[in-house]
């Protein structure tokens, strides 16, 4: 597989192989804290550590893309776009751990759950989206019309 990039795409490369040692200082850091070898907690610490290595990478793509040319890629996809890979990490990890504390399915559950809530939400977003464009249209139309609208009750 060929990995490319354009302008200073490769720092999203780079910030993603120093969040590796990142996240295994974090895991070590959670034993010697606890005083024991808790995986689920090191999971949850993880998790924790990759919500600022995402606004990180959102945050200097967002910089280096500032003129909306794009430049700074990665596989053909602006640089910012890979702090959604940190974001999924700091979902996956919390579900995982408590699939590993209670039970398997209740971390699917936890996993899979927002997603018919995500899918109704941008329902209504692209609803809602639309009604000022609809509400001119129908101005439009009632303007045209050689009937008066009705008064008002």
């Amino acid at each position: 597989m060929l990995i490319r990039w354009t302008g200073l795409g490769f720092l999203a490369f780079l910030i993603a192989c120093g969040a590796v040692p990142a996240a295994y200082y974090t895991t070590q850091a959670t034993y010697r804290l606890t005083g024991s070898d808790n995986v689920q907690l090191a999971e949850l610490a993880v998790a924790v550590i990759m919500l600022p290595i995402a606004a990180l990478m959102w945050g200097v793509g967002r910089w280096l893309n500032r003129d909306d040319e794009e430049r700074h890629t990665v596989m053909d996809q602006p640089m910012e776009y890979v702090a959604g890979l940190f974001l999924f990490l700091a979902w996956l990890l919390p579900c995982v751990a408590l699939g590993q504390v209670t039970a398997t399915w209740l971390g699917w559950v936890a996993f899979f759950a927002p997603l018919p809530l995500t899918a109704i939400g941008y329902f209504v977003y692209i609803m809602v989206k639309g009604w000022p464009e609809a509400r001119a249209e129908a101005l439009a139309k009632r303007a045209d019309s050689d009937t008066p609208p009705a008064p008002p009750v």
